[in-house]
This record gives C-alpha cells, structure tokens and sequence, in this order.
C-alpha cells in the first residue's frame, strides 16, 4: 500500500513518461510476493507476459533516454 501511494505522488514531481516505466513492475512484484510468501507457481502465460512487461519497460527507458537528449538541445 505504502509503494501504491509512492507511485502515485511520484506523478507530481516527474513526467509521466519517466513514471510510467517503475509503474508497469507492479505486476511483476506482485507475482515474486505471491511466489516467495504464498508458493504460488504462475502459469506459462503468466511468465510470458512478465518477460514482456520487462521488456517494454527496459525499451521505454532507453527510449526515454535517448529522446529526452534531443529535446533538450535547443532548436
């Protein structure tokens, strides 16, 4: 609950953009508390999806990295 909390009031001091790419791992660290605490064992799909969330996450922030260079250059 406290993360929930940190994450949102994170939007008022940064770009959605920035944000956004810590915001997808919700999912992802939910299922490692549910494995470690629980002995939940995720299904294929489910494991499939993390990989693509993980993934997507990783190219947004490269992504954000290299345009935010640009934007900053003045024109």
């Amino acid at each position: 609950m406290i993360a929930q909390f940190s994450i949102t009031s994170a939007y008022k001091f940064a770009p959605a953009r920035k944000i956004g790419v810590f915001d997808n791992t919700q999912v992802v660290f939910s299922a490692l508390l549910g494995i470690i605490f629980f002995d939940e064992i995720p299904a294929a799909l489910s494991i499939c999806g993390y990989v693509i969330i993980i993934e997507m996450a990783v190219f947004r922030w490269y992504w954000n990295l290299h345009h935010d260079k640009s934007e900053d250059t003045p024109a």
